[in-house]
């Protein structure tokens, strides 16, 4: 499976949230484990709330690559588990936070390129 590693193109900007905060200087401080703030608000500047260990789908370890043992079936089934991210944490679990079950529903980091 692809990873976002080899999707992205690996920033030399800094990537920032909407609402203009900088969550890490380019892609290698975006991969390195740890952002200088949490991804914490929406699209629409709302806080999001964590939920029991992750809320966001990312099927993702925290340097880009695909986690192909948690990916729901290689995401053509919503059976198995997904790694989840958090989205109120700095550190290396906002991308690999914790592997949830498939069926259920999560939200989505955006990136803009």
């Amino acid at each position: 499976m692809t990873g976002v590693t080899d999707r992205m193109v690996h920033a030399d900007v800094p990537y920032v949230r909407i609402d203009g905060l900088q969550i890490a200087a380019n892609w290698t401080d975006l991969t390195d484990g740890d952002l200088s703030a949490a991804i914490e608000i929406d699209e629409w500047g709302n806080l999001q709330n964590n939920g029991e260990c992750g809320n966001v789908w990312t099927g993702t370890l925290r340097d880009g690559t695909p986690d192909d043992e948690n990916a729901c079936t290689g995401w053509t089934m919503p059976q198995g588990y997904v790694m989840l991210g958090r989205t109120d944490v700095s550190n290396y679990t906002w991308s690999e936070g914790c592997v949830q079950d498939c069926t259920k529903e999560y939200r989505l980091f955006c990136f803009e390129q």
